[in-house]
């Protein structure tokens, strides 16, 4: 249950009014950490800390390479190094548009930042992408978003954490600004809505998989009736959160 104080006030100053910024737990020190997002005439690269024991906001004074102000970037917790890493994103200047494929580490410790330069071949800059962390393999996942000149993209992409390097895995469909959660003991991705520019609007779902011999995804039809409708919805959830029969295995 929702304690009552975060209804009623925070016992410090919270942070300005703010959309498309990202946030992560920390387990560490239960805390929620923010980082940048926009108002309607600045781009914000500060970051903020909510104690959730206390209900206090915290600003925190950065060092080190600190990314450039931005939204729509994503922000993955990676317990093992109590790190936070930020991919990519989207501002607008005098000079443009901008869309990031550069990739931050910010220690939770020290709230250093540190550019990562990365190997292999690289995802184009983008923002309102989908990003989680594989424990089980140390890699990041992301996929899809919207690039220069409004370009959607299809793409699934994993960084590993431990090379550095970026993989290109495969396509799938093109969208933006879907959920995405992966599924660890199965190694399983589960992609749901999204759109595309300027007004297409997706209420379908995805089951992606990383196993038996290569990736492979599930149409929006995950009971396989036929159809894609609300009663997929509530078989996913029930597959998900209530150990019920998994999605099948038809096209």
């Amino acid at each position: 249950m929702l304690d009552k104080r975060a209804k009623e006030t925070y016992y410090s100053t919270p942070p300005s009014p703010r959309w498309g910024h990202s946030a992560i737990y920390n387990p560490s020190d239960s805390s929620m950490v923010v980082f940048g997002g926009r108002d309607l005439d600045y781009f914000f690269n500060d970051l903020w800390v909510l104690d959730l024991k206390t209900l206090t906001w915290s600003p925190v004074s950065l060092s080190g390479d600190i990314p450039s102000p931005r939204q729509y970037h994503s922000a993955t917790f990676i317990p093992t190094d109590n790190v936070m890493i930020l991919f990519g994103g989207y501002s607008r200047d005098l000079y443009g548009e901008h869309r990031y494929n550069d990739l931050y580490s910010l220690d939770l410790s020290t709230y250093q930042w540190a550019q990562i330069e990365a190997d292999g071949e690289l995802p184009l800059g983008r923002d309102s992408h989908s990003a989680v962390y594989d424990a089980t393999n140390n890699r990041i996942i992301m996929f899809g978003g919207i690039g220069e000149g409004w370009i959607h993209f299809d793409d699934f992409w994993e960084f590993n954490l431990g090379s550095s390097s970026w993989t290109k895995i495969f396509p799938l469909i093109v969208r933006e600004a879907q959920s995405m959660v992966l599924i660890p003991t199965t190694q399983e991705l589960v992609l749901w809505g999204g759109k595309q520019h300027p007004a297409i609007f997706y209420d379908d779902g995805y089951l992606v998989s990383f196993t038996g011999g290569g990736p492979g995804s599930q149409n929006g039809d995950v009971n396989c009736d036929g159809k894609i409708d609300l009663s997929d919805v509530v078989y996913l959830a029930n597959y998900l959160f209530k150990g019920g029969p998994p999605p099948c295995s038809g096209k």
